[in-house]
């Protein structure tokens, strides 16, 4: 296992792309198969990091945000017209995830005034609250040069509570849990400091256009 604790962004980011794309093909074909749902759980976890990465590292916030903004734009229909559902996707998650990252820089006042709105609008997003917090912890124990590991594992006890209070949809029990697995890997990777700019953009142009790919398999071979 020690050769995972040295992974890099671009292999990181590589593994949760397969994982998105093996999670959204069981969804689609293989709904009664549990394992393609739990190597789907590895991508959140890992994309929400890179969210925070992005927003730590980016030379123009505002261009990052646009870029968030359009692919929620170009994957809002293909993601209904694969699973049926009326979502912001995770790309809706992200920017209010970045909402927050944006506030608590800015100042502690703003932050807590946008709160409550975030965490409305959360509910209508994927992974709820537990989304809407996690790229927060990693920004936060990155200032302060901690382990976000405890934190993380504190906002999961409380996504269970909350699940089973009937309060918050599924994504934390059962399968959910295994968004824990990639987390050390997280903390421990090493960042590229010689960017791929054609990698840079792969994942927003990706997104949506494997959800038309999986729409039009949908239908091919039905």
């Amino acid at each position: 296992m020690k050769f995972l604790m040295g992974l890099t962004t671009t292999q990181l980011k590589t593994i949760a792309i397969i994982a998105m794309v093996i999670d959204h093909v069981g969804v689609v074909f293989f709904p009664n198969i549990i394992i393609f749902r739990i190597i789907g759980r590895l991508t959140f976890p890992i994309m929400s990091y890179f969210i925070m990465k992005g927003f730590l590292h980016t030379s123009n916030l505002k261009k990052y945000f646009v870029r968030i903004i359009l692919t929620l734009c170009f994957s809002i229909i293909p993601y209904y017209l694969v699973f049926d559902v009326w979502s912001g996707t995770v790309m809706f998650t992200f920017i209010l995830s970045l909402i927050l990252l944006y506030c608590y820089k800015k100042n502690m006042l703003l932050f807590f005034a946008s709160l409550l709105p975030c965490l409305i609008l959360s509910r209508f997003s994927d992974y709820s609250y537990f989304g809407l917090f996690l790229p927060l912890i990693f920004y936060i124990a990155r200032l302060r040069n901690m382990s976000y590991l405890p934190y993380i594992y504190i906002i999961v006890t409380s996504s269970l509570a909350v699940y089973f209070l009937g309060y918050m949809h599924i994504y934390c029990v059962p399968v959910g849990i295994f968004m824990l697995l990639p987390l050390p890997f997280l903390e421990n990777s090493t960042y590229n400091k010689r960017k791929n700019i054609k990698y840079k953009y792969l994942f927003y142009v990706f997104y949506p256009s494997h959800l038309f790919i999986l729409f039009i398999l949908q239908n091919i071979l039905k």
